[in-house]
């Protein structure tokens, strides 16, 4: 007999939740494995292997907002049980916007002066 359609949506959350963990786990074993693995993220082959300051307040910015919005869903557990994720705030739209247009900004006027 097939499995319900129930049993089907819970047999693959399941395999979606280990293939999220696996990833999680690769990415923090190579972001661990010395620092070089977040600073040559960091860095832009356009500027000789420089520190690129847009790609910087990108990740900072990323790694709060990521807190912020961990944070409010962890709020909403009700004991062990996840309720609901909650909605992402306006606000922190905006932040992670401004930085993303910051970020492309940077690109574009480095890529200016580089063709002047």
């Amino acid at each position: 007999m097939l499995p319900s359609l129930v049993e089907f949506a819970q047999f693959f959350a399941g395999i979606i939740i280990v293939w999220f963990f696996l990833l999680a786990a690769l990415v923090i074993y190579r972001a661990t494995s010395g620092l070089s693995g977040i600073v040559d993220m960091l860095r832009s082959e356009e500027r000789g292997g420089a520190i690129d300051p847009e790609r910087v307040q990108l990740f900072v910015i990323f790694l709060g907002a990521l807190l912020i919005y961990a944070r409010g869903a962890l709020g909403m557990m009700d004991g062990s049980e996840v309720v609901k994720l909650p909605e992402v705030p306006e606000e922190l739209i905006a932040v992670l916007t401004g930085s993303n247009a910051l970020y492309l900004g940077g690109k574009i006027v480095r890529s200016e002066k580089k063709g002047n």
